[in-house]
């Protein structure tokens, strides 16, 4: 029985380029659709993506707790060792430090979904509705 493997995908969040707040926000978010376009890849492939970018994208907005880009990677580096394997689809400091952690915890290394294993079938997805909806 083929196994369904745990994946975090690991690619650019922070903008790459200089700007005002505007142009970078819009960078962040073409980011984050990259990373949920590659967790889909994930998901055809019959495994389960671990998104990081959508687990903190807002989360300065949202709280008062005091924030470093090293608390961000504590954070993926303790989900990152709990995963199977890891993705990279991009370059950047952080994508890049992911990697090297994942070599170091001996997870499989892909640089692209076609590079996984494939996993048992996916798992039943539903259209979306008209009204955005699911199901």
């Amino acid at each position: 029985m083929r196994k369904r493997l745990l994946v975090y995908v690991a690619g650019p969040y922070s903008p790459q380029e200089e700007g005002d707040i505007d142009s970078q926000m819009r960078q962040v978010e073409e980011n984050v659709r990259r990373a949920v376009h590659t967790a889909e890849e994930v998901i055809l492939r019959g495994h389960v993506p671990i998104i990081p970018h959508t687990h903190t994208q807002g989360y300065a907005l949202r709280t008062n707790l005091p924030q470093t880009s090293d608390l961000y990677y504590y954070w993926d580096r303790e989900i990152l060792r709990r995963c199977d394997a890891i993705l990279r689809y991009g370059h950047s400091f952080g994508a890049d430090r992911e990697w090297k952690w994942g070599h170091e915890f001996g997870l499989l290394c892909v640089e692209g979904a076609n590079e996984l294993p494939e996993g048992p079938p996916p798992l039943v997805l539903r259209p979306k509705r008209e009204d955005g909806g699911v199901g």
